[in-house]
């Protein structure tokens, strides 16, 4: 069951669970989460384990570790249990496996909850900040949180690109022809 604490993730048990395949299934989901989400918003404290594993190799390493880099991690920690051994196999053998619409639903709901985290921690910042008077501090925590959007947009476009090449040589189909090589 899910808690009901307002600071931890509304997912079911399984669902959070899901949440660590998803990540090493999808990177770019993972690199949009991974500055926004700590270890204390997990309800099951074994998959806090692993996140917090995964964060921290991720951060040094720029790679999401291996089953058996986990496990040797896991056991430098002293965290070794039967439980969690169990959810890094589920982890691992689920990794690849999910279809596209699991991993689309935990990025809409991860969404939706770090963008109502950050909205509930700009406001309680701009408490503080309204007892000190600094109206233009609130301002732009509230605006800041708002305008949170985790989504990667690289700017480009690469959907009909043979035709958008082709008229790219439509146009250039009628000009002056130069003594130089087109690029």
């Amino acid at each position: 069951m899910s808690s009901t604490d307002p600071n931890k993730i509304p997912f079911i048990e399984e669902l959070e669970k899901t949440m660590l395949p998803a990540f090493m299934q999808d990177r770019k989901m993972w690199i949009a989460y991974i500055d926004h989400m700590d270890d204390s918003i997990f309800n099951n404290s074994d998959v806090a384990k692993v996140f917090k594993i995964f964060k921290l190799f991720f951060q040094k390493y720029k790679e999401l570790p291996s089953k058996e880099q986990t496990l040797n991690l896991i056991y430098h920690k002293d965290w070794t249990t039967d439980k969690l051994e169990k959810l890094i196999d589920f982890t691992y053998d689920k990794a690849g496996k999910l279809e596209l619409k699991q991993i689309k639903y935990l990025d809409d709901e991860l969404r939706k909850f770090v963008k109502e985290q950050k909205i509930k921690n700009a406001i309680l910042t701009g408490v503080d900040l309204l007892n000190d008077g600094n109206y233009d501090q609130i301002e732009q925590e509230i605006k800041k949180a708002i305008a949170w959007d985790n989504s990667i947009k690289l700017g480009l476009r690469l959907r009909d690109t043979e035709e958008r090449l082709k008229q790219i040589d439509e146009l250039y189909e009628h000009a002056l022809p130069l003594p130089w090589k087109r690029l």
